[in-house]
């Protein structure tokens, strides 16, 4: 990646931090750090040959996240901010592709937090979620019978993040949620580098709507600002 995209994302993270930690103001809770993992065969923005059918593993990277909850009310915010960069070999119609991809997205939920009733221990939470995401793919073939692709896709998802909070202490606490039933609009493109099609020929794209679009589990360890006991959500 060129060291001018390089630093307009790290500005555009600086910038959404800051925007949390002004907004949050004394509701600010916890920050936490996700692993995530793709569940079935399909990753959110990646065209036929980039899907995640042909990685060993699911893993699809690292999210970082704020939460803060009013504690006054049962409501809560979240802002994550992830990134993944990868490189990987992938054998697809007779030929051997080497596949680099970069992908982000900002994910903003807004949830209601339910009283703990499992041996008032877990704390169970539905949130409505916002996700803006792009996505990169260039893949470089290697025989001459055929040529570079390179695709690109971003837009908008909608969908419902369940959270299972499991405490690990007065500060500390493992997070469980999974996006399943979404939906996401957004523009898809693509170029074949074939030299003998013209320069139109190469581009195809469009509208792209899908269901299920993201279909991912995370496992987040969280670090509460304040102890649990002095600024969980009111009964």
């Amino acid at each position: 990646m060129k060291k001018r995209k390089w630093k307009l994302y790290c500005f555009l993270c600086c910038a959404f931090l800051s925007w949390g930690a002004l907004t949050a103001q004394e509701t600010f809770d916890a920050v936490k750090v996700y692993g995530d993992f793709y569940l079935g065969k399909i990753g959110r923005g990646e065209p036929n040959l980039y899907l995640g059918r042909f990685d060993t593993n699911n893993f699809k990277g690292a999210t970082l996240a704020y939460l803060w909850v009013n504690p006054n009310k049962k409501y809560s915010k979240e802002l994550e901010l992830g990134m993944r960069i990868r490189t990987r070999n992938v054998f697809f119609d007779s030929i051997d592709y080497a596949i680099k991809d970069f992908e982000t997205a900002a994910r903003f939920e807004l949830g209601v937090r339910l009283k703990k009733k499992l041996f008032n221990y877990l704390t169970f939470s539905l949130n409505p979620a916002v996700d803006l995401y792009f996505y990169k793919g260039d893949a470089e073939p290697a025989q001459n019978s055929t040529f570079p692709v390179t695709s690109i896709d971003g837009g908008i998802l909608f969908s419902f993040i369940p959270h299972l909070e499991i405490p690990l202490g007065e500060r500390f606490f493992l997070d469980l949620n999974i996006n399943y039933i979404n939906v996401s609009f957004g523009i898809s493109y693509q170029r074949n580098f074939n030299p003998a099609w013209t320069d139109q020929q190469q581009k195809t794209g469009g509208f792209d709507f899908d269901t299920q679009g993201e279909r991912s589990f995370q496992i987040g360890l969280g670090y509460r600002l304040f102890p649990q006991k002095n600024n969980a959500p009111k009964e």
